[in-house]
Parts: structure tokens; sequence; C-alpha cells
């Protein structure tokens, strides 16, 4: 077998917007595979926006000199409220793998809108 056989992709559909199973086709092959993705690709596409929102705020409150905020809203969000919800879907609703990401994907907006505000007060408390 030679060199350029061996690594040879599959022949690939070209991924839209609106497929997630198009996007999980331009990486893997295996049908399988893309089942399980394509349920994952929708949570992460949620992660994505949230995950940003909660993250630059944790840093901007970090950056004001207030850590304990962003270390209580997390624990609080993801241990007590991300995890059992997550539980609770992927193993008492039987959505699996995506049930476990969409608790976590729930909590991690709860810290979003909760670390917004906490940066909302903070830009108050600083303002010239």
């Amino acid at each position: 077998m030679s060199v350029k056989k061996a690594t040879a992709a599959p022949a690939r559909r070209k991924a839209k917007r609106e497929d997630p199973a198009a996007a999980a086709t331009a990486v893997i092959a295996d049908p399988v595979v893309i089942a399980a993705a394509v349920p994952l690709l929708l949570v992460a596409a949620g992660f994505q926006f949230v995950d940003g929102i909660q993250i630059t705020a944790t840093g901007a409150l970090r950056g004001a000199g207030n850590t304990s905020t962003g270390l209580w809203t997390q624990l609080v969000c993801y241990w007590l409220v991300g995890m059992p919800l997550g539980l609770w879907f992927g193993f008492h609703h039987h959505m699996g793998a995506a049930g476990l990401w969409w608790g976590l994907l729930i909590a991690l907006t709860g810290a979003a809108i909760v670390l917004l505000q906490a940066w909302r007060r903070t830009l108050r408390m600083l303002s010239f």
C-alpha cells in the first residue's frame, strides 16, 4: 500500500452552517461517531457564546480585584446546579453525554448572568 493511499482522506460532504452532521463528517467518516457527535456539537455551539461571556466577566472582575465572586458563582453554578442537572438529564432522561453537557450549559448560562450582574455592580462602584 502506498503512502498516498494510506493517508488519503475519505470523501467528505461540504459542511453547511445548518448541518452539524456535515461538520462532523468533515472530521470523521464513521457514521456511529457522527451520530454521537451531532447532539454534542449543538450543545458546544451554545457553550461557545455563553462561555465567552462568563470567562470575560470573570477576568474583568479579577482585574477589578474581585476574585471571590467568580469563585463562588462557579462553585455554586457548576457543582450545585450543573452537575446534578447533567446527571438528571443524562441518566434519568436517558440523554447520555448530551444530557450531561446540557446540564453544564444551563449552569454556565446561569454563571454568565450572575457574573455580568456582578460586573455591572462593580462598574458602578468604580465609576469616576
